[in-house]
């Protein structure tokens, strides 16, 4: 494998292990972390600091990269952070603040929902669209998904087909209420609830005084992780971003400098509010190119997502 590259950081989000932590999919175990850390080379991990440092004035080599972490994961600190620590490398944990305050992201619950009470990503997708199509009073072949499918397996290829078209589903097709209104049927069919799902899901304050006293680095994610934070006004971005700047600052006291955009949504008012803060550097979630020549490169830095890795 040519682990050449321009610039572009690992991200990570899932973990699983024999023992609490429910496996999924997208999760991987601490062997394959560590089996993917030695393969890029253990030497080209650098500290999130350095690698900032190194980016800003175009100088990284062309094997050098950093460990990003999404979503604010218990699994992550539980699992992956043992592995950090035992090849004593540190990274950038990208957190998202609501959870900290006792709230539920349904996104997260969800993703648990459907890899925890269903075997398979497909069987949950069955139930999910049989649902849809009576909810809607619609059957789906109606829609023609080809070139979003087409456009959306160049940019994730870990992505199945019926993995897209649920996300076309939920993203673009169904309001949020309609989305909301069909997964707690299904939650509800299973005897579950969102309480019930939000146990040991994600880390708490303490996690991240820990994490930064270990000399880890903690960045914005946005209050709430929004799905399309593009889609928010300028003062509804803002919102996001402060809450999610002062959480973090009252609770490791360091001012964060670095972000990660929730699902990949971001536009120029982003970019002009983390200016604002004082952000260096932001992360997209893919591969795709971008203008090489933008003078603000470093509110677009590509990462490649750990399931490309065989």
């Amino acid at each position: 494998m040519n682990l050449k590259h321009n610039s572009y950081g690992l991200m990570f989000h899932h973990f699983h292990n024999t023992n609490v932590i429910q496996t999924g999919q997208g999760s991987i175990s601490a062997k394959k972390f560590e089996k993917i850390i030695k393969l890029i080379g253990i030497e080209n991990i650098l500290h999130p600091n350095i690698w900032i440092e190194k980016y800003l004035n175009n100088n990284l080599s062309e094997y050098e990269t950093c460990i990003t972490f999404d979503d604010s994961l218990l699994c992550q600190y539980e699992i992956a952070l043992p592995v950090l620590e035992s090849l004593k490398l540190s990274a950038f944990w990208f957190i998202y603040s609501s959870v900290f305050e006792n709230q539920l992201e349904e996104f997260e619950l969800y993703r648990k929902f459907r890899n925890v009470y269903y075997k398979t990503p497909d069987e949950f997708y069955k139930e999910f669209f049989k649902e849809y199509s009576t909810f809607k009073k619609n059957d789906l072949l109606n829609f023609n998904f080809e070139n979003q499918i087409d456009i959306i397996s160049k940019k994730y290829p870990f992505y199945s087909r019926n993995d897209i078209i649920f996300r076309l589903l939920r993203d673009e097709i169904l309001s949020g209420k309609e989305y909301i209104n069909i997964m707690n049927i299904l939650i509800e069919k299973k005897q579950t609830t969102l309480l019930d799902l939000s146990k040991n899901l994600w880390m708490t304050n303490e996690h991240l005084k820990k994490l930064n006293t270990k000399g880890h680095k903690i960045g914005l994610h946005a209050y709430n992780h929004p799905t399309f934070m593009s889609d928010l006004s300028y003062t509804e971005q803002k919102k996001q971003i402060t809450m999610n700047y002062d959480h973090i600052f009252s609770t490791i006291n360091v001012k964060p400098d670095s972000m990660s955009y929730p699902n990949n949504s971001y536009n120029e008012d982003t970019i002009q509010i983390i200016k604002s803060l004082g952000v260096k550097c932001s992360f997209r979630s893919n591969l795709s190119p971008i203008k090489s020549n933008s003078p603000l490169k470093q509110f677009f830095i590509p990462r490649r997502d750990h399931s490309t890795f065989n």
